[in-house]
């Protein structure tokens, strides 16, 4: 739901009704960096199986059992 989008502190999209993670930093060079959190869902997710939506190729360039780390760009 938008609530528990926003709740998470992400972006919710109205017209895919899709809830987008916050970036939480763009480098110099322009790519996007950000995390993803185990605990960031409820059940809690395996940060290895995350990939960006309609990109499967585009996976977490970090990863741990807490934590995804995304570089895009």
């Amino acid at each position: 739901s938008i609530e528990d989008c926003n709740k998470l502190g992400c972006c919710y999209d109205r017209h895919t009704s899709a809830c987008y993670y916050r970036l939480n930093a763009c480098s110099l060079d322009g790519h996007f960096v950000f995390t993803v959190k185990a605990t960031d869902t409820h059940p809690p997710i395996d940060p290895n199986n995350l990939v960006i939506k309609d990109q499967p190729h585009c996976s977490p360039k970090v990863s741990t059992p807490d934590t995804a780390v995304f570089k895009i760009g």
